[in-house]
C-alpha cells in the first residue's frame, strides 16, 4: 500500500538468493530423465548468464555463492554428458564457468561417477564400470599434472584419488 516502505534491492543484485535457489534445484542426471536434467541445466545457465554482469561488476561475488553454484552446474553438466555420450564436456561447453569452477566440478564429478560405477557393477555391467574407472583415472592424472592449483582443489583432488582407489580395488 501507499504507506509501506519498500526494501532496498539486495546489494549483490540477487546473486545469493538466485544461487541458493538454483543450488537446491540442480539436476541429478543419474536419478531419472536426462532430458529433464538438461532442461534444468539450461535454466541454471540462463540464470547465471543473467547474473554475470552483476558478478563481473563486483568481483568479490564470483568467489562466493556464485562460484559454488557454478561448480555444481559444471558437475551436473559434466555428469549429463558422461551419461549421454560417455564423454566430459569441455570448459567452453560449460560457460560461464571459469577455470577454477570447472576444475572443482570435474573433481566433484568423480564422486558421482564412482557412485554410478557401483550401480552399474550391481547390474554386472563391466564395460560401464571400466569406462567410469578410465574417466576418473584420466581426470585425476590430468589435474595432478597441473603446476599450481587453488587451495580447495587439493581437498577435492584427494577425494577423487580415493574414488579412483575404490574403482581400482
Amino acid at each position: 500500500g501507499p504507506g509501506r516502505v519498500r526494501p532496498d534491492p539486495p546489494r549483490d543484485g540477487g546473486v545469493r538468493r538466485g544461487a541458493r535457489e538454483r543450488h537446491q534445484a540442480l539436476p541429478r542426471p543419474g536419478e531419472g530423465n536426462l532430458e529433464h536434467a538438461k532442461q534444468q541445466l539450461d535454466e541454471v545457465r540462463a540464470l547465471a548468464m543473467d547474473l554475470l554482469p552483476v558478478v563481473e561488476a563486483k568481483k568479490a561475488l564470483r568467489g562466493g555463492s556464485f562460484a559454488g553454484v557454478m561448480e555444481e552446474y559444471a558437475e551436473g553438466l559434466l555428469f549429463y554428458w558422461f551419461l549421454k555420450e560417455s564423454r566430459l564436456a569441455s570448459m567452453d561447453e560449460a560457460q560461464p564457468v571459469n577455470a577454477t569452477e570447472y576444475l572443482g566440478g570435474v573433481l566433484d564429478l568423480t564422486g558421482e561417477v564412482g557412485r554410478y560405477a557401483v550401480a552399474r557393477a550391481t547390474k554386472r555391467d563391466v564395460a560401464a564400470v571400466k569406462l567410469c574407472q578410465d574417466i576418473v583415472d584420466r581426470v585425476v592424472g590430468q589435474i595432478m599434472a597441473l603446476d599450481s592449483l587453488p587451495g580447495h582443489i587439493y581437498k577435492k583432488l584427494d577425494a577423487a584419488r580415493g574414488t579412483l582407489r575404490k574403482l581400482e580395488g
